[in-house]
C-alpha cells in the first residue's frame, strides 16, 4: 500500500481539531479507500501475542493500537469501487464511509495515526522486548516502594 500523502499544515482550531480546506477536504486523497480495520481485543497473553503473529505473517496485514487504546488488524487491500482515486459509486456508498469525518485522516495530522504499528516478526519482537522492559521497570519500582515502607527490624 502507498503511504498517506504527506499532512497539510492546517490553522488548529480551539476546539482541539485542525480547520479543513475549503471545499472537498478529501480532493487528491483515497488513502481511507485502500484499507480496512477489523478491532480486536486488546492482546494480554501469549495466545494473543501469538495470534497477532499469525496476522501479520500473512502480506498486507498489519495490527495497531491507536491513540485510545483500541487496537485494530488492519488488513492494505483497496475498495472494489475505486476508479483513479475516487468512489466510483459515491451516491451509493457505504454509511461507513459517510460518517468517516475527514478531519481524522493521517493526511491532517501531524502526528502518526497510531501509538503502536506491528508489521512483520521484527516489529512485533521488539514491541515484546520493549514491553517486557516496561513490566521488569514497574516490578523493580513496586519492590522498592515495598521495602520503603517496610519496618525496619531491630
Amino acid at each position: 500500500m502507498r503511504p498517506p500523502r504527506p499532512a497539510i499544515g492546517l490553522p488548529l482550531l480551539p476546539t482541539g481539531s485542525f480547520q479543513l480546506p475549503e471545499g472537498n477536504p478529501c480532493e487528491g486523497c483515497d488513502h481511507c479507500c485502500r484499507y480496512v480495520t477489523i478491532p480486536i481485543d486488546r492482546p494480554r497473553s501469549r495466545r494473543d501475542f501469538d495470534n497477532i503473529r499469525w496476522y501479520i505473517l500473512h502480506r498486507n496485514v498489519s495490527v495497531l493500537c491507536d491513540w485510545e487504546g483500541s487496537w485494530m488488524v488492519q488488513f492494505d487491500t483497496p475498495c472494489e469501487w475505486l476508479k483513479d482515486g475516487k468512489c466510483g459509486h459515491y451516491i451509493h456508498r457505504p454509511e461507513v464511509c459517510r460518517e468517516y469525518d475527514p478531519a481524522d485522516c493521517e493526511r491532517y495530522c501531524p502526528t502518526p495515526a497510531e501509538k503502536i504499528l506491528l508489521r512483520d516478526e521484527k516489529d512485533l519482537e521488539r514491541f515484546l522486548e520493549e514491553r517486557e522492559e516496561r513490566r521488569k521497570l514497574r516490578r523493580a519500582e513496586t519492590r522498592r516502594a515495598r521495602s520503603s515502607k517496610a519496618p525496619s527490624e531491630s
